[in-house]
């Protein structure tokens, strides 16, 4: 799947995933629920994830499928 955004809408995401990942950070903290805990890891990590692509992205590089980036 591909999504098409603008630098500013790129920005923008990232900005929003910025300030979310360490409120669920957080959130992971607080709970005691080890199977709601583990969810929110997971999602954690996919996040991070979209948001270091777009910060790639923004910069000028891009993200190859396999992690790794080219410059």
């Amino acid at each position: 799947m591909q999504l098409q955004l603008t630098k500013g809408q790129a920005g923008e995401l990232e900005s929003l995933l910025d300030a979310y990942l360490p409120e669920l950070s957080h959130e992971i903290t607080a709970t005691d629920n080890p199977e709601f805990r583990a969810s929110l890891r997971t999602r954690r990590a996919g996040l991070s994830e979209v948001a270091e692509a777009l910060g790639l992205l923004i910069r000028g590089t891009s993200a190859e499928p396999d992690g790794k980036s080219s410059s």
